[in-house]
């Protein structure tokens, strides 16, 4: 009677056990879609002022705006966390995060295999 009670609890154990790891998976999927919704976000230096890109769309940016640890001004400085200002330059982008990163230029980007 013993080894049947400890083996149904064995059982029940495992089982709740592997629901739970389920569970998980599913949390991580909707985190990884909400930070890519969040990556679809950048501010970039255009025709001498910042613009902001959400979705797709760009417009032009008119106020301070705080992204992540950092502030980005309308006139393209970046207000770093220990407050060193750095100008955006027009080949660089601010993603969601607050980073700064360098466009990629056309020749720099992956060409299929199949055309080359």
């Amino acid at each position: 009677m013993k080894k049947l009670v400890l083996s149904v609890a064995l059982i029940s154990w495992i089982g709740f056990n592997a629901s739970a790891q389920e569970q998980k998976k599913e949390h991580k999927k909707e985190e990884h879609h909400m930070q890519k919704e969040h990556s679809m976000q950048r501010w970039f230096w255009k025709d001498g002022k910042i613009m902001e890109m959400k979705d797709g769309k760009s417009m032009h940016m008119t106020k301070e705006t705080k992204v992540g640890d950092v502030w980005i001004r309308p006139n393209g400085e970046v207000v770093m966390k220990d407050k060193k200002v750095v100008q955006l330059k027009a080949d660089q982008y601010l993603d969601h995060t607050g980073a700064i990163h360098q466009m990629m230029k056309p020749k720099e980007m992956k060409m299929d295999p199949s055309e080359k």
